[in-house]
């Protein structure tokens, strides 16, 4: 999971941080529309970020599922004192 947080942030800013080195370096003119894409890339890691640590980390995957209209659900016999032996099943707030 760490490798893809990494991987993902190099991936957007590294444009924008080739194309910040070419306008204070003095270097080859950089056309708009890219120095453009490459703030929109590196400004979009908001966005992806928190989408690439739900996908990566179960825990927190079943708190957004529950905090967005699904809740836990545990059976009645089930002894939920001993959260390891706890299986989770969703279903969302209109069912009940």
């Amino acid at each position: 999971m760490s490798i893809m947080i990494c991987g993902a942030y190099l991936l957007a800013w590294t444009p924008y941080a080739a194309v910040a080195l070419c306008y204070m370096l003095g270097g080859p003119d950089v056309p708009v529309g890219v120095s453009v894409m490459a703030s929109f890339f590196a400004k979009g890691c908001i966005v992806y970020n928190p989408l690439v640590y739900f996908l990566s980390v179960a825990r927190f995957r079943s708190d957004v599922l529950e905090a967005f209209g699904r809740r836990r659900i545990t059976p009645d016999n089930e002894n939920t004192s001993q959260a390891g032996n706890v299986s989770r099943r969703y279903v969302n707030a209109s069912e009940m």
